[in-house]
């Protein structure tokens, strides 16, 4: 029994002892603790910059709408001008209209005045014929001048519209070019914070099953443990039971004698 005392002993003391495996713990503990930390400012960094692209998107569409609104209204501006324009020029050719009919009515009172004149000879007719040509001629050439001008105001105008719409178009498009593109890049932070979440769901499901399987494990190793030890536990108990048994039987003898 001595023996087996001593050996038992002796295999205690060349364990080593569980203070030694305290500071390695503590390490794993807080190396575990630091990526968990790590872990959850870059979600958290993440989740910031995917709000920050939905809320310029949203800034952005509200931005276009404004600017579309504001080329609507340019261009019904641009066109009130253009009717104004084209009113006035048309009040002008009425009066030029007017002044020519006029001019007509003195061409035609000048040969009833020369009538009325009995005692005009053939050379004041002629120069008056002639001061009468060139007055319709004069008329005629102003009239052509402002025709032509207003040919010129009208291609002008129509240059300048077309360059206003080509420069509209240009403008929407490009907008809507960005408007695309920013759609793209919040599709794709939207794609990588799926795709994030769902690598942790995986990651954690993984972590609860290999802690199920630890304690699983550790489960199992305990009852190996106690189905193996057990009966050398119980013998040791009996030898334990049986030893405080003599010592109290001893010291009972002792007493009496």
């Amino acid at each position: 029994m001595a023996r087996q005392t001593t050996t038992r002993r002796s295999a205690n003391a060349q364990k080593p002892p569980i203070l030694i495996f305290v500071p390695f713990a503590i390490c794993i503990f807080l190396i575990i603790l630091l990526l968990v930390i790590y872990k959850k400012r870059k979600e958290t960094r993440r989740h910031e910059q995917f709000m920050a692209a939905q809320q310029e998107l949203l800034e952005n569409e509200e931005n276009m709408d404004e600017i579309i609104a504001a080329s609507t209204a340019q261009a019904e501006r641009r066109e009130a001008r253009r009717r104004a324009v084209r009113g006035n020029d048309e009040a002008g050719a009425e009066d030029t209209d007017e002044d020519e009919i006029e001019g007509e009515g003195e061409e035609g009172q000048a040969p009833a005045d020369g009538n009325e004149e009995e005692g005009a000879g053939e050379g004041e007719s002629s120069r008056a014929m002639k001061k009468i040509g060139k007055k319709k001629a004069e008329k005629l050439r102003r009239k052509e001048e402002q025709r032509r001008h207003r040919e010129w105001l009208d291609q002008q105008r129509e240059e300048r519209h077309r360059q206003e719409e080509l420069f509209d178009e240009e403008y929407r498009a490009r907008r809507e070019l960005e408007g695309r593109q920013r759609q793209k890049e919040v599709a794709t932070l939207q794609e990588e914070e799926r795709q994030r979440l769902a690598k942790l769901a995986e990651l954690e499901e993984t972590e609860r099953q290999r802690r199920r399987k630890e304690i699983e494990h550790e489960e199992k190793r305990r009852r190996t443990m106690l189905e193996k030890n057990g009966p050398r536990v119980a013998g040791i108990v009996k030898v334990c039971l049986a030893l405080i048994l003599g010592n109290a039987n001893y010291s009972h003898s002792g007493g009496e004698v």
